[in-house]
């Protein structure tokens, strides 16, 4: 992971500008390698779309629980669109651990390391925006910026497959 993204917590962060593919509606992947070196006070974004509070999408978050979570249009379901990790994530340098979150039109589910950990059953589209995606912090409102380091980050516009997520994850470790 020699060529992770290392954020501070405080000011850096990656975005890409607002395209049609990032305005998924229907099935989505998200899916990176994380190591955080500090529980935050409050939510840090890994990748996020929306804005809290004020623009649905899609999130993939780290939580002051110590805990991952995947949210979706926060802005009119709250937290009802929201799943959340048994495991809790590293704090160690050094050591990894692998998200993943999908939604197939029915159902959100969310993966560590290759093992479907939590799921909700739901019907719903994702809301689109014209918002850049953003790697690391929140576009808009609060920052809330992720301390650590993130390594192949990951969107698709369908749900992979347990297998798929768990080749993902094994072919990706093999990269440390």
């Amino acid at each position: 992971k020699s060529f992770a993204l290392n954020i501070d917590g405080t000011s850096q962060y990656a975005s890409v500008p607002n395209a049609p593919n990032l305005n998924i509606t229907n099935a989505i992947t998200l899916a990176a390698w994380i190591s955080p070196t500090f529980i935050a006070a409050s939510t840090s974004r890994i990748l996020t779309k929306a804005v809290m509070g004020s623009t649905n999408a899609f999130e993939l978050s780290t939580a002051s629980s110590g805990k991952v979570f995947v949210r979706f249009n926060q802005q009119t379901s709250l937290d009802g669109l929201r799943i959340n990790s048994l495991t809790s994530y590293p704090l160690n340098t050094g050591v990894w651990m692998h998200v993943a979150a999908t939604y197939d039109g029915t159902t959100i589910r969310l993966y560590v390391n290759g093992v479907q950990e939590s799921s909700l059953t739901s019907t719903f589209t994702i809301g689109t925006n014209t918002a850049s995606l953003f790697i690391g912090r929140q576009n808009g409102g609060t920052p809330s910026y992720y301390k650590g380091r993130i390594d192949d980050a990951r969107i698709y516009n369908r749900a992979l497959t347990l297998a798929e997520i768990q080749q993902l994850a094994l072919i990706s470790s093999n990269n440390n």
